[in-house]
Parts: structure tokens; sequence; C-alpha cells
């Protein structure tokens, strides 16, 4: 009873003053639906990152004259190695039809009989670092029955440098944003002045605890938090309906974009942020407000 109480005396506060309330949803919300509406967009930008953040490749070159069970053999030996995520044998006579056919007619002798090599090209994960996977060719190239093994590993150092620093840089940004807007929403659940001076005076005349004085300011935070939450939501969901149509137009030359709104559970967890987010600010609020109050 005393929290219904409490509640019902943060809505009446709120609506005593609409201008403040409004002027604090209004910020509330927009200082969310920034990053809401950026991680729409985001979302599927990741996906295909992560999708051209392709691994690493070497290509093992088997030595001549090795019979089919000791190649399947040797692929056994290179899965095996760190860092390794799949290996792929490519007979010689499937490589010298795939060269012939990116080759123009007439510009290859007749290559008979085959001169090229069995081959296994050896995929790493991604998250294999370059150390790791050099440390992985030295071992591949001392293995039976490989002749040689190619690897570009200037190129690797290379793309995991860009990697990395795409990585930390964008998770600088997201946590910059992040806090810009939780304390926009911190600042915006403490603009409406929930109980007055002379009230809480009056309350603890009457004996009323430091908490229940607070109760109300924590809960209009918590209501200006939540409903903030609510509309970030629905405003991203609708500048994705609204950018639908461009959208489209960059989904039709790249299909791996597919826009859509963001999983209910993360919509979800954001309302739940933003209102406890409120409800903090609303205690700070109120703990300011009694301590004013008990001033001379």
């Amino acid at each position: 009873a005393v929290r219904l109480h409490a509640l019902a005396g943060a809505g009446r506060a709120l609506a005593r003053a609409p201008a403040a309330s409004a002027l604090a949803l209004s910020l509330a919300t927009l200082a969310l639906a920034l990053p809401l509406v950026l991680a729409t967009l985001a979302w599927p930008l990741y996906g295909a990152w992560v999708r051209l953040a392709a691994p690493a490749q070497a290509t093992v070159f088997v030595a001549g004259g090795t019979s089919s069970a000791d190649i399947d053999a040797l692929r056994a030996r290179l899965a095996e190695q760190s860092g390794v995520a799949t290996t792929v044998h490519v007979p010689r006579d499937q490589a010298l039809a795939a060269l012939l056919r990116r080759t123009p007619p007439g510009l290859l002798p007749d290559l008979k009989p085959n001169p090229l090599p069995d081959a296994i090209t050896v995929t790493f994960d991604r998250r294999a670092s370059p150390a790791e996977a050099e440390a992985a060719v030295a071992a591949m190239g001392k293995l039976a029955r490989v002749d040689s093994v190619q690897f570009d590993h200037l190129w690797h150092r290379r793309w995991s440098a860009l990697v990395d620093a795409a990585r930390i840089g964008g998770a600088l940004f997201a946590v910059a944003i992040v806090a810009l807007a939780a304390g926009a929403v911190a600042f915006a659940a403490q603009l409406p002045r929930v109980t007055d001076r002379d009230e809480l005076r009056l309350l603890a005349l009457f004996g009323a605890t430091a908490t229940y004085r607070r109760r109300p300011f924590a809960y209009a935070g918590a209501l200006i938090g939540l409903a903030a939450g609510l509309l970030a939501c629905a405003l991203a969901t609708g500048a994705l309906v609204a950018l639908g149509p461009r959208l489209a137009e960059v989904q039709a030359t790249a299909a791996a974009l597919a826009w859509q709104p963001l999983p209910w559970p993360i919509q979800a967890g954001v309302v739940g942020a933003a209102g406890l987010i409120g409800w903090l600010a609303g205690i700070g609020s109120g703990h300011r407000a009694i301590r004013g109050a008990a001033a001379p």
C-alpha cells in the first residue's frame, strides 16, 4: 500500500508539471533513440564485417607420388595444428582444370602430363593470432609428404592489425554513446519537481522515514526512464520502416545486408536499463531534496 501510494504520488507530480515532464521525457527518449537507431542500422553491417574478416589461408603442396591414403592422413595432421579451422584437399587434376578455365584459350601449351601437385588448402580460424598462424605454418612445413607451404604472413599481420583497430575503435565509440545516453536519461529523470520543500518538511514532522520521502522521486524517475525506453524502441523501429526503400536498394546490391528491428530481448533490456537508471537518478534527486528541506 505504501509503494502504491508513492507510485500514485509520483504520477500526480508528473501530471502537475506537464512542461517539465514532457521536456524530461523528450530528452530521455532522444538520448536513447540515437544509439538504438545506430545499433539497428549497424547490426547487419557487423555481420557483413565478420564475414569480410575472412580467415587467413595457407596452401600446402604435397610431394609428388603421394598416395590418396597418405594425403588423407596428412590432411588429418594439418587439421590438428593450432588455429586451423578447416582443411580441403585440391586434387592436381581439379587444379589444372581450374587453371585452364581462368586462362584465355591458346595462351598455355598442352599440359601433358599434369605438372601441378596435389594441394591442401588450410583455413585458419579468424581468432588465430599472426604468431599462432606463423607457428602453425612452420610446423606444417616439417611434416612428412609436404613439399612446401605458401602463406602471406605480411598480409595476415596487416589485416589482423586493421581488425583489432576497428574493434577497439568501435567498442570505444559504443561505450561513449551508451555513457552519454545513460547520463542524459539520469539528468532528464531529475528535471520534474516531485515533492516540494514544505511538503518534505511536513512529512518529516509526522515521522516519515527518509526512504518514504525518497520513494516518489525514485518512482517518478523510473516512470520517465521506462516511458522513454518504450518510445525510443518505437522510434528506432519507425526509422527502420521510413528508411525501408533506401535500405532495400542497398540490400539489392548486397544480399548479405538484411535490416530488421533489434531482437526483442535487446529492446526489453534497453527499456529495463532506462527504468533502472531513472530509478537511481530519482533516488539521488530525492536525497538532495531531503537535505535541502532539512537545511535552515
